[in-house]
């Protein structure tokens, strides 16, 4: 399967709508009063969101990119993205989200507990 059909099999969610152009692939997703919008350019192999909290117009936003890093190979890159990409589309689609109090960073629910989705967050 090619990689932008996998990409593309992202979007077989009820809650995620999808889009192609001549240039990238963009998903769509609207709950809990949040829009967030993910951008997906495979030539170059980067993806970015933008979620934007609907009552109080806070935005948060990231770009995520997988090339000029290390001596990967393009086929390696391609399934770190796609894994990223899945699991990230997962929890937009599937857990509870929230801007809380109005400050730039989507958060989501994870059993019973919030952390940071957007800007991304990687605790050490």
């Amino acid at each position: 399967m090619s990689f932008l059909h996998e990409i593309e099999r992202l979007a077989n969610h009820a809650r995620v709508a999808m889009e192609s152009t001549r240039d990238a692939i963009e998903f769509a997703v609207h709950r809990d009063g949040v829009d967030v919008r993910i951008r997906v350019a495979p030539d170059v192999l980067e993806w970015s969101v933008e979620a934007v909290d609907q009552a109080t117009g806070a935005q948060a936003s990231e770009r995520w990119d997988y090339t000029g890093y290390d001596d990967c190979t393009r086929s390696e890159l391609e399934a770190s993205l796609l894994e990223d990409l899945s699991e990230f589309m997962h929890g937009v689609a599937e857990k509870r989200l929230r801007f809380p109090d109005g400050e730039p960073r989507l958060e989501w629910e994870t059993d019973g507990v919030w952390s940071q989705a957007v800007p991304f967050y990687f605790p050490m």
